[in-house]
């Protein structure tokens, strides 16, 4: 509309128009009059340009797979815009699958392909403005079913689940609901969905859940369901079941009440076994016959058993079994018999000196017996040198002997309302053993001598316990506390205690040591049992040999054939035990080892002798390296002390074969032996006797340790 402007001379008249829109295009006419009589005009033809505009473009569209769908681009402007389009930036014209139109391009049948970006390009030719409209189309897939629902059932208080899985895009969005048509995904209590997978968890399920249950499926593309039905199965319970007690030789019977949808079946599982009863009489034993019937909602069975023996008593399952589960209820018979003493293994018992000795008996009966004691036809009762007590069925009483009347035979009598037994157990007097039949020296060393004993003709009624020995230097007196040692009975020793002569044999010597070098002893020697000490045998008189080279040392090794076999190829550990230092102390070791070879003349030194010393106290043990694959090795062990070496220990060694070369030939220095080795290679037959006496005492820790 026309205005005026301060400032501009009044000489014409200027239209502004604001908010110019396309309505506005036309003609204009200015008019004025000049000398108060002339009219003037003047025309103006305004042309409005519209830029282009886009109206209806979103640059986000859905369509849904398989279905018509128009990608909308409307433009506006002025002049017309021309329009083009682009599919994934390829330019396409109307085909049979596409129809440009004035208002978008029409996809005739929605494919995955079209899942892309379409560009709706506009062009005004008389003002050269371009524009470009990039729309981004996600195909929709409407849902479809992997794993339908089916028919289900879960057992009533446990746990279960029902699937419903399909494919759609977006992702489907699961819903279960229940008959009454109720949303289940509503209650995170039992009912859990999984929404990734549609998955249906039910816990703890109740008999009110079951039902048909439908899974609906659904996202913006479309929604499917289907329905299954949900069984909740009722596990069986034995509802009735209850002990029973037979007397020996009659008859008792067990009965088992159960109830359970489907209704189980019933049977019974004694104690002990595998397999259950089956229905009628047992093959394996006619006295049992296991009889089914039902009686309304339950489910019976009952067990009976003729002729009871003491083996029938016990526990015995109940079992109702369902396709819901197995139930168990234990009942117990229990059989009635009068008492015996077969678990009473005691016989005799020894006592000496007011000792106190327990003499017990175990009376088996059902009911429990009363059990009174008897000696020499006394009832014991009220005898103050007897304690009697009793627990679970055993009865003990413990006796003071205070003088040689309380030896004798003890009857022990049992009674209950089924009979009676009684039990003897005879109380002897034990004494000190006799003295030893022999002593013998079996190995003298500087420091050390090695003993073994032949056992004394009288044991004094019980098992000889220790060995002792006490010394003293020659011209002091037994009576000044002399040095004792004492021993332990050790290996394969036994005492007949029916006989008067104690047989004792044994392969682990006793060994005294810590003696001194070129000194007179006196010895003398003696059997202990519980009693105490026997008598002392005669004194014997040894004078020690000087200070002389360590005894010869003990290599740990298990041989086979003489040869020794480790599973490596290059390397194995050499472990021995030290020996007798023979009054002075061995500093070290000296360790030798060489290859050897077979020949008709017997094995050969066959490459470099290898010679190296092992501190001692330090080591007794010393690798050995870089060994030669499938070699036979000459080894040889010394002790050392300040006057000299040891008579060598010797073992063969095997290597083993090259693992990276192939088997079948004989590498040079292998032994012909046939050899096997064991779970550890590094143990052998001991040395000779005479070594193996010496050095026993000190082995024994590490023997126990590798074996």
């Amino acid at each position: 509309m026309p205005s005026s402007d301060e400032g501009i001379p009044d000489v014409g008249r200027i239209l502004f128009i604001k908010g110019l829109q396309e309505a506005d295009s036309g003609k204009y006419t200015c008019s004025a009059v000049y000398t108060s009589s002339q009219r003037l005009e003047a025309h103006v033809n305004l042309t409005t340009i519209v830029g282009i505009t886009w109206e209806d473009a979103p640059t986000e569209q859905s369509a849904i797979f398989g279905q018509p769908y128009k990608v909308r681009c409307v433009v506006r402007a002025n002049p017309p815009a021309t329009i083009d389009w682009q599919r994934n930036g390829v330019g396409f014209t109307t085909n049979n699958q596409y129809v440009i139109e004035n208002d978008g391009v029409l996809i005739r049948e929605v494919s995955l392909e079209d899942d892309t970006h379409f560009t709706c390009r506009a062009r005004v030719q008389t003002t050269g403005q371009l524009e470009d409209r990039r729309i981004r189309v996600e195909v929709f897939i409407p849902p479809e079913f992997i794993r339908e629902p089916v028919n289900t059932s879960i057992v009533e208080g446990e746990g279960g689940f029902m699937e419903c899985q399909a494919s759609g895009k977006p992702d489907p969005v699961y819903t279960w609901l229940d008959r009454n048509n109720q949303n289940l995904n509503l209650n995170r209590e039992r009912f859990i969905v999984d929404e990734q997978t549609g998955r249906l968890t039910i816990n703890d399920a109740k008999r009110t859940d079951e039902g048909e249950i439908k899974c609906l499926v659904e996202n913006r593309a479309g929604k499917i369901e289907k329905t299954a039905y949900l069984k909740v199965i009722m596990k069986p319970v034995v509802v009735e079941y209850l002990n029973a007690s037979g007397i020996m030789g009659r008859e008792v019977s067990l009965t088992c009440k159960a109830s359970g949808d489907p209704l189980p079946e019933v049977t019974f599982l004694k104690e002990g076994t595998l397999i259950p009863y089956t229905v009628g009489v047992q093959n394996s034993d006619d006295r049992i016959i296991v009889d089914t019937s039902r009686e309304g909602e339950y489910a019976q069975a009952r067990l009976v058993i003729r002729d009871l023996m003491r083996s029938d008593d016990g526990l015995y399952a109940c079992i109702a079994k369902n396709n819901g589960g197995n139930y168990t209820k234990n009942g117990h018979i229990t059989v009635e018999f009068p008492p015996t003493f077969t678990a009473t293994p005691m016989r005799e018992a020894w006592s000496w000196d007011n000792h106190l000795v327990n003499l017990t008996c175990r009376a088996e009966s059902i009911p429990n017996a009363t059990v009174s004691w008897f000696l020499n036809g006394r009832n014991l009762e009220n005898d103050y040198n007897i304690r009697m007590n009793a627990f679970h069925g055993e009865s003990t009483i413990t006796v003071t002997p205070i003088d040689l009347s309380y030896y004798g035979t003890y009857r022990c009598l049992a009674m209950n309302i089924h009979g009676k037994d009684e039990h003897a157990i005879e109380l002897r007097e034990a004494r000190a053993p006799g003295p030893l039949l022999q002593t013998k020296f079996e190995t003298i060393t500087a420091t050390t001598i090695t003993f073994n004993f032949i056992g004394p003709v009288d044991n004094g009624g019980l098992p000889i316990e220790a060995f002792a020995v006490q010394y003293k230097l020659a011209g002091q007196v037994w009576d000044e506390k002399p040095l004792q040692r004492v021993w332990p009975v050790g290996g394969n020793q036994y005492y007949d205690l029916h006989d008067s002569i104690s047989h004792a044999s044994t392969d682990i010597p006793y060994i005294l040591e810590n003696l001194e070098p070129q000194t007179i002893y006196s010895f003398r020697f003696a059997a202990k049992n519980q009693v105490g000490y026997g008598e002392w045998s005669r004194e014997e008189t040894h004078t020690m040999p000087k200070r002389a080279a360590p005894e010869e040392p003990y290599i740990i090794a298990k041989t086979e054939n003489k040869v020794v076999s480790t599973p490596y190829a290059d390397r194995y550990e050499l472990l021995w035990s030290a020996p007798p230092n023979n009054g002075e102390p061995i500093d070290y070791f000296e360790v030798a080892y060489y290859p050897v070879r077979n020949t008709s003349a017997g094995l050969i030194e066959a490459g470099q002798l290898v010679r190296t010393q092992v501190p001692y106290p330090a080591n007794v043990r010393f690798e050995m390296k870089n060994l030669k694959a499938d070699t036979i090795y000459r080894i040889e062990l010394r002790a050392h002390n300040v006057i000299g070496f040891s008579a060598p220990a010797e073992i063969l060694l095997r290597t083993a074969k090259d693992p990276s070369r192939s088997s079948g030939g004989v590498a040079e220095g292998s032994s012909q032996w046939s050899t096997t080795s064991g779970s550890h290679p590094n143990y052998s037959t001991p040395p000779t006797p005479h070594y193996t006496t010496a050095i026993c005492s000190s082995l024994f820790l590490v023997l126990s340790f590798f074996f």
